[in-house]
């Protein structure tokens, strides 16, 4: 149960990155002069692709980090950082920096921020609901009765669901 939720995690915060760039695109398409349109989604494509795999490497989805607002908020946030720098260096090598609008870049970037911030915790929330609720308990058998297994019974017994 514990991997479904992290899958609906993974997945939900690449829809949002996603779909608050589309939105971002179709809010200020007149007032920042957003052409060619369809850079700019294609953008907001790879940028969910780009944070998901920086999402991974900075450990978004480790368990402890998942039951943690803190911690989870810290490494959305630098994960969507890394993937904003990530981009914008591409942008800049492929010297394609200077036909996006500054104000959509700006617009996109603390959208989303903000945006992944607020999914987190809704997510953490509902973690530590079900956690209470016991979804996530395991049996678990201890085969032997020597000291190692004394301890780990008496370490695991007073453990909170």
């Amino acid at each position: 149960m514990l991997e479904m939720s992290s899958l609906a995690a993974r997945l939900l915060e690449g829809l949002a990155v996603v779909v608050v760039g589309l939105l971002g695109i179709w809010l200020t398409y007149a007032e920042f002069d957003l052409r060619p349109l369809d850079e700019y989604v294609r953008v907001a494509w790879l940028s969910a692709i780009v944070y998901a795999l920086v999402a991974e490497l900075t450990g978004c989805y480790d368990i402890d980090t998942r039951f943690s607002l803190r911690q989870g908020w810290t490494r959305v946030v630098t994960a969507w950082i890394g993937s904003c720098v990530a981009m914008l260096t591409l942008a800049f090598f492929l010297k394609a920096s200077e036909s996006f609008s500054r104000g959509w870049t700006v617009f996109w970037f603390v959208s989303v921020a903000v945006t992944l911030t607020l999914i987190r915790g809704a997510e953490t929330v509902a973690l530590r609901m079900l956690k209470r609720r016991g979804v996530f308990n395991e049996r678990v058998a201890i085969l032997g009765s020597n000291l190692q297994g004394r301890r780990l019974a008496s370490y695991i017994a007073p453990t909170p669901c």
